[in-house]
Order: structure tokens, then sequence, then C-alpha cells
């Protein structure tokens, strides 16, 4: 097991008058830690994924059990319900699995939120979840009890992230209902947020990343700052992998560079591989570390992740930005 060394102390912000948070489908915490860090009280959270139950229980106090959301029954009272279904049957990276059992997951949320006697409920996901049958399904079962709803899309590059991810975040209220954030003036940039780093990886950081093959060595060598795979065809074809040529070269955004004063592209699961898409340092030869991706979602160095580095890739992937997921979070506590 991996964990990302603390740096700091955990900035305990609950209120003990804050409203209290339920939080389903919790992953590792980040959308539960954005409201904790608002001033709500985070009482209760449940996830299916071990790993991510341990990540939880090593930031937040075990406040969360390990629960099969899809056959549990709702338990506790809660002032504000936040979800995160999982978003894989909806996403547009790849095929979108129209099939997939957990699509339906999401039905779940209205009835935890009537069950507990929520004020409001935010179910966040990937922008496309808003335009699927599931979610209009949600949305129909939460206003038949008695709620308001609407949907967010909103880009975390601009509330503070140097990243662009786009996600969409259904509003529920049977109150006051919130309005959007404002977006900041400026955005951060992948220099600002690797700021304080060392270049070199530090294991005990949580700062270092996969080792990579000879040949992954080689490509790297020839791709600059904010260049990609085109960069590499054009000066050694050989080193191309062969089904690229075969696509016309309309895939581009892989063994891609990050940019210094630029934002990062969503920051995947799989960012501990190169071909997977822009994961790259910007200058040195490797893709980004751990901690640089975690940095990316803004999510503070002291916060600790369990697992294998696969699985914390998966954590660190999944996760709301911290930026963005306060942004939401003031403007919904705002309301209470």
């Amino acid at each position: 097991m991996i964990g990302l060394v603390e740096t700091s102390a955990h900035p305990a912000r609950q209120s003990p008058r804050g409203p209290k948070i339920t939080d389903l489908f919790s992953g590792a915490g980040c959308f539960g830690l954005a409201f904790e860090s608002e001033g709500a009280r985070l009482q209760a959270a449940f996830e299916w994924d071990p790993v991510a139950v341990a990540t939880h229980r090593r930031n937040f106090s075990g406040r969360i059990a390990r629960a099969d959301l899809g056959r549990m029954a709702p338990v506790g009272r809660a002032d504000i319900i936040i979800a995160g279904p999982p978003c894989q049957g909806f996403s547009t990276i790849g095929a979108r699995a129209g099939g997939d059992p957990r699509n339906s997951l999401c039905l779940r949320v209205p009835k935890w939120a009537v069950a507990c006697h929520a004020k409001i409920a935010v179910v966040e996901n990937v922008a496309a979840f808003a335009e699927t049958e599931e979610c209009a399904k949600m949305r129909r079962s939460f206003e038949n009890a008695g709620y308001a709803t609407t949907v967010w899309i909103l880009n975390a590059r601009d509330y503070g992230a140097a990243q662009n991810r786009v996600r969409s975040f259904t509003i529920c209220t049977k109150g006051i209902r919130p309005i959007p954030p404002p977006p900041l003036a400026h955005s951060a940039t992948v220099r600002s947020a690797f700021a304080g780093l060392p270049r070199r990886p530090d294991v005990a950081l949580g700062h270092f990343a996969r080792p990579q093959s000879d040949q992954a060595m080689e490509r790297m060598r020839l791709i600059p700052e904010g260049g990609d795979i085109r960069d590499l065809a054009e000066k050694a074809p050989h080193l191309v992998p062969p089904s690229w040529f075969k696509t016309g070269g309309k895939i581009v955004d892989i063994w891609g560079r990050l940019a210094w004063d630029g934002v990062s592209n969503t920051i995947r699961t799989g960012f501990l591989n190169p071909s997977r898409g822009r994961f790259l340092h910007p200058t040195a030869n490797r893709p980004i570390t751990f901690r640089e991706a975690a940095r990316l979602q803004t999510i503070p160095d002291w916060f600790l992740f369990e697992g294998t580095p696969e699985q914390l890739a998966r954590q660190i992937g999944n996760g709301v930005p911290l930026a963005l997921g306060r942004a939401v979070a003031r403007q919904v506590l705002a309301t209470l």
C-alpha cells in the first residue's frame, strides 16, 4: 500500500453547528472534503470500493461505511445529500455503455434524500450525464418528491484548478435555489499548480511516477513542451505505434506534454500511461507524478491516499477537484 505523506496538518473546518452532510458513492472523499472545508459537517459517507474506503478513513476519522448502495436502505438524517454515482457508462471517453448496470445507481439518490429529510441534494457526474435518460428519471423522482431541480455545467478551470474538467452538478432543493458560482477572473496554470514541488521525484512525498520502458524514454525525449505524438511522427516515425497511422493521425492528444503556462486536460484514471493522453511533465522525461496529478485536482498535500499505483491513479482521476467542489459548496450552503 502506498500513502502520499502528510505535509501539513488537516485544517479541520467543521462547524459544530454546520449543516449535516451525507456523502453517497463518496470515493476517496474529495467532494465531501469540499463541503467540510466550507464549514459543513460530514457526518457519514458510503462507498463500495475498499481501497477508496481505506483512503477515506485515513483522512476523515472513520466516518465512512463500505456499502453496496444499490441494495442498502437509506439510514439517518441529513441536511444535504451529496453523491457521485459511477460515471463510466456516461463518459464520452471511449465507448458509452448504455447497458451498464451502474448507470441506474443515480436513482438511489432521491430515495436517500427523501428518507433522510434532506433539504438539498447535489449529484456530481460527467457533463454528458445531464443529457441521459437516467438523469431525466432521477430529476423526475426528485420533482415528484417536492424538489426543484436544475443542472449546472461547470469547468474546474474557471474555479482555481489548472485543468480543463467539465462536470455536471444536478442541484435539487426544497428551499431557495442556489445560483451557479461566478467564475474567477484568472486561471491557475500548470506552473502554479506544481509550485514548490521538487523537480526530481520524491517517493516520501508521493511525488513519483511509474518507471517507463526504454522505448517510452526514446519517445519522450523527442516531444517538446506542449507537443504530442505529431512531433514524434515528424521526427521519428519509426517510434510511433503503428496503430496511430491506421487512424490517419486523427488522434492527436496522446504522448502529449503539458505546457507550463497552460492548463491540463482532464486528469483521467490512466494518467500513469503517456499513451492515454497529455500526461507528460512539461520538461522532465516522465509522466506526471501522483502528487502532480493531485495538485492539478487541487487536492491538498496533506491528503493521504492508500493503494497500489493503479489504485492511487483511479482515486485521483475519479475525484472532484477541490477548488470546483468548494465553489459549488459555497453556493449551496449559502441558501441554508
